[in-house]
């Protein structure tokens, strides 16, 4: 649930941050 109400409330900021995870 928290990780969704996160992704929600800023997609693109956590999209960079899985991004630079899995690079």
């Amino acid at each position: 649930v928290q990780f969704a109400a996160g992704r929600d409330l800023r997609p693109a900021q956590l999209d960079g941050m899985i991004q630079t995870l899995s690079s």
